[in-house]
């Protein structure tokens, strides 16, 4: 089964996808970034976030052309395999392993409902994470309507924010050096740390075989969440930034300005619909994006063939089942998150390479479809696109990697070698396998 036929009722329309898109991209980072932003370059944060979001979408360029030309659930995994076989592999596991921040998460969200009222963290983590890995199990429309629900609270926490904040907003504070406290350096160092928040729609690359129209929807699709994202959040920068003395506002949450614009206690509407709901959006969509992304290597043969077992929703629920399990191990555990977060995100820097190099060899092995796209250019403006990009996602990685400590990058890197070892002893677990049910020389090859 390739994982990429299903139901037409059950694919999603671009309604539907915008709305998951804008629920990963508005996760619990704005109000924690905005702040530590805020410390690095000032005023003019809400320049990083406009930056931020034209380098995420030339970072990951190619890997949307590519997706854009060759639609498939688990796209990433696709591509990266096209590129190599057992880079497809290596990617899909360490996809696997980064799962568990969706369980940090989880803690975060506990962590804020315990700043306004006092309650077992370890349970609430557990019971959010557990609500939202049970209405993943019945499809992606679901998914996508709850999305849509909760983006409501959303937009109404967010909206109140800016119309009672931006009224309220000093120009004062946005001249030129309040903007560029530290010049160019700290705009880069701003920048490097939102590009990643900014990254909401490239959910859509793992979901070409759930999407209507997808060599349409994948671009336009990343492009209006990302859009949307480039505006918002300049906006709610610029109301974070405005409104007190930026020595007060610098490396502080959103939350300290919302006390100052909202009347009275009011300001936990804030609290609840702009971080709680941010938070579980994320989470939803997570689980969502992680099992479409791992769909097409269970079935390939890097896990465990049940894994990509589907429900009568198209779900893949033993891979959501275990990927719950993964996530639920820290907050049970009560892990640092520290550590873990960077390790993870260091992975992720890494891995987003794989499947971004292998645009080149989508495009050569199908070149009639390349030709017939309508994103399609000329060899020479291709290689001037592919140059920016792979210069933009270089830039990214070296930035975000460059100041972790040895024992971090040792092991990240020791992840990396057991993750490769797997791969290759699973390739040579499969074709024993294969020749003992007397497959032929020319199908060994799983």
């Amino acid at each position: 089964m390739s994982g990429n036929t299903h139901d037409t009722k059950q694919k999603l329309t671009f309604s539907e996808c915008y709305s998951t898109g804008i629920g990963m991209v508005i996760g619990a980072g704005i109000i924690t970034m905005t702040g530590v932003c805020i410390g690095f370059t000032g005023s003019g944060v809400f320049i990083a976030y406009l930056i931020a979001g034209v380098a995420v979408f030339l970072a990951n360029g190619p890997l949307l052309l590519a997706a854009s030309v060759l639609p498939r659930t688990s796209g990433n995994y696709v591509y990266a395999s096209i590129l190599n076989r057992k880079l497809g592999g290596i990617y899909a596991c360490i996809i696997f392993l980064t799962d568990v921040t969706i369980g940090f998460m989880g803690v975060s969200f506990a962590n804020y409902l315990d700043s306004i009222f006092p309650v077992n963290k370890t349970v609430i983590a557990l019971v959010v994470v557990t609500v939202f890995f049970i209405a993943n199990l019945f499809g992606g429309k679901n998914v996508a309507r709850l999305q849509t629900a909760l983006n409501i609270i959303l937009i109404l926490a967010w909206g109140s924010f800016l119309i009672l904040g931006l009224p309220k907003v000093n120009i004062d504070n946005f001249t030129i050096d309040k903007m560029f406290l530290n010049r160019a350096q700290g705009m880069k160092d701003s920048v490097t740390m939102l590009v990643f928040a900014m990254g909401g729609g490239l959910w859509l690359t793992n979901s070409g075989g759930r999407v209507k129209n997808p060599h349409r929807t994948i671009i336009l699709g990343n492009l209006a969440i990302t859009g949307t994202a480039m505006v918002l959040f300049s906006l709610i920068a610029i109301v974070a930034a405005g409104v007190l003395p930026l020595s007060e506002t610098a490396n502080q949450p959103l939350t300290l300005v919302a006390k100052t614009i909202y009347p009275g206690n009011s300001y936990l509407f804030f609290v609840v619909g702009g971080a709680l709901i941010a938070l579980a959006t994320t989470i939803n969509a997570s689980f969502l994006n992680t099992a479409n992304a791992l769909v097409r290597s269970s079935e390939e043969g890097w896990f465990p063939g049940i894994l990509g077992r589907l429900n009568k929703h198209g779900v893949p629920y033993m891979l959501l089942s275990l990927m719950f399990v993964i996530t639920v191990m820290p907050i049970l555990l009560g892990i640092d998150t520290t550590l873990f977060s960077r390790m993870t995100s260091g992975l992720t820097y890494l891995t987003k390479i794989i499947p971004n190099v292998a645009c080149i060899a989508v495009l050569y092995k199908y070149p009639e479809i390349w030709k017939n796209s309508k994103f399609h250019m000329s060899k020479p403006a291709l290689i001037l696109f592919l140059m920016i990009c792979y210069t933009a996602l270089g830039w990214i990685v070296y930035e975000n990697m460059k100041n972790y400590p040895p024992v971090l990058l040792f092991i990240v890197a020791l992840v990396l070698a057991a993750t490769t070892a797997y791969i290759f002893w699973r390739e040579k677990y499969q074709i024993k396998i294969k020749e003992e049910q007397g497959f032929s020389d020319t199908e060994i090859r799983f």
